[in-house]
């Protein structure tokens, strides 16, 4: 806030302000502003800003020694004289711009100019420092949850080794009673779902290391299919398309069938009066044109 100030200041000017891109890039967002009327900085924010566009999409600043004559409807009525725009550019990339104007011609010379260019190169710097420190953040705190996941993942399985053991042994004991025999079963099988549980925690922690192998889409699609049917309910219905054709897919399974199940459950959210989900496998090879990162043609 304190920067358009101290900038109309230096450069004996009627106006600075400093907007960034819009999400959707269809308009300029202000965020600070000195020596402009409330409803300019708002045209700002729509279509009108066409010699704004032009600088950040060029990367160059534009000076407008007189705005009068650009037919631009760039300036407020009440403010003639000259503009510049220098734009704001994160590695290269536009994000904003800063504005200063003044009621007199041929107000940015050399020095004006250079003075800006500085500024703004120090504000874009200060912008990337500020999203690097965010990111660095955010990478610790995933850090730390993932250290705490697998912390409790460990300590989890060490139960579950201690109960299956247990019951493994009682198993054995009550292996004549049918009643016995089918409650310690049923135990066994809640112990088996805690290990795929621990499995996956340890996967999101990186302690694990993915396995990935040639799994068959039919079968996978299919398994997930039956299982899921019980669970979305009547008001929900589930197609399973996945031709005999269909190649292997080479992937981890567990972190495949997991990641499917959570998009399944999603959408079943998403439409709580009911509908249709379609789970489909096909084969498909990418062109020269749709090549691109790690997806190669073939």
């Amino acid at each position: 806030q304190a920067l358009p100030p101290l900038l109309a200041q230096a450069l004996h000017v009627d106006g600075v302000a400093v907007g960034f891109l819009r999400r959707d890039r269809e308009g300029i967002e202000v965020q600070a502003a000195v020596g402009f009327d409330a409803t300019w900085l708002e045209s700002l924010s729509g279509q009108n800003w066409p010699m704004v566009r032009q600088a950040i999409t060029e990367g160059r600043p534009i000076v407008l020694d007189d705005a009068s004559r650009s037919g631009m409807p760039l300036l407020p009525e009440s403010m003639g004289g000259c503009c510049t725009i220098v734009p704001l550019l994160d590695r290269g990339s536009p994000m904003g711009a800063l504005i200063a104007v003044s009621r007199e011609h041929h107000a940015f010379d050399h020095d004006a100019q250079h003075l800006l260019q500085s500024v703004t190169n120090l504000l874009a710097a200060m912008m990337q420092r500020r999203h690097t420190e965010e990111q660095l953040a955010h990478s610790q705190r995933l850090d730390a949850i993932g250290q705490l996941t697998g912390g409790v993942a460990h300590d989890f399985n060490n139960l579950l080794t201690v109960l299956s053991g247990n019951l493994q042994l009682l198993e054995d004991e009550c292996g004549r009673h049918p009643v016995a025999a089918a409650l310690i079963a049923s135990a066994l099988r809640s112990v088996g779902r805690g290990a795929e549980l621990t499995s996956k925690l340890l996967a999101f922690a990186r302690r694990q290391h993915l396995a990935p192998r040639a799994v068959e889409p039919q079968a996978l699609l299919g398994e997930i299919g039956t299982m899921l049917q019980r669970t979305l309910g009547d008001a929900i219905r589930l197609k399973v398309e996945c031709a005999d054709s269909v190649p292997p897919a080479y992937v981890d399974a567990t972190q495949l069938d997991m990641a499917l199940v959570n998009l399944v459950l999603n959408a079943r959210d998403a439409m709580p009066r009911g509908g249709e989900i379609t789970l489909a496998a096909c084969g498909r090879w990418v062109t020269a044109g749709e090549a691109r990162g790690e997806l190669d043609q073939g």
